[in-house]
């Protein structure tokens, strides 16, 4: 019987699960390795105990039941947040006054990223002012951008200008066919460049 299990399971993958110390999963590396098969254990998922697993959920069952299909700039910033994943500072404002007043707190340089159910693309339709160095720059930004955009600006995101680093996409989905996908690529405006040949 083990010469047939051998040659039956010779190259054998062993899918782990959240535990790697699972002793059904290692009852099977055991007996697997009798056999003379070759074994790669592939699939641990490492345990991080310094998420906030709950406030994650909560931020994307909102979205979710909102239905619009992408997280809001607001949204986006606390998922990163509940998933202790380091971004620049920023925040939310609702007219040049509050634009101004959190450039004053958070300190400049400041990049300003317009908002609004529509903007998507934030480069696109002229959405982003980068290296914002004083608070005129800030109001004339502002002003210049609610002109532009009009109405399908509903306020703008300001944030910490960081240079240097690597700009990243991350997306998720669900998809019938293939289950969880994950996409990871280069963010920002090459964003725009890999999907025109898609």
């Amino acid at each position: 019987m083990q010469d047939v299990l051998k040659d039956r399971f010779r190259s054998m993958v062993v899918t782990a699960t959240n535990e790697a110390t699972d002793p059904t999963i290692d009852s099977q590396i055991v007996q697997l390795q009798a056999t003379g098969a070759d074994v790669l254990i592939c699939g641990v998922v490492p345990r991080f105990d310094d998420v906030d697993t709950d406030g994650a959920r909560r931020i994307v069952e909102g979205a979710l039941r909102r239905g619009e299909g992408w997280l809001t700039s607001s949204e986006a910033q606390a998922l990163m947040a509940a998933m202790r994943i380091a971004t620049a500072g920023a925040r939310l404002v609702a007219s040049e006054a509050d634009a101004m007043e959190a450039a004053r707190v958070m300190g400049y340089p400041v990049v300003l990223k317009a908002v609004g159910p529509e903007i998507v693309h934030k480069t696109e339709v002229g959405g982003v002012v980068l290296d914002l160095r004083d608070e005129a720059a800030v109001s004339t930004a502002y002003r210049s951008m609610a002109g532009r955009l009009g109405a399908t600006m509903t306020g703008a995101v300001l944030q910490q200008m960081v240079t240097g680093g690597v700009e990243l996409l991350v997306g998720a989905v669900v998809d019938p066919t293939f289950g969880p996908l994950v996409a990871c690529g280069s963010g920002g405006v090459l964003v725009e460049i890999g999907r025109a040949h898609v």
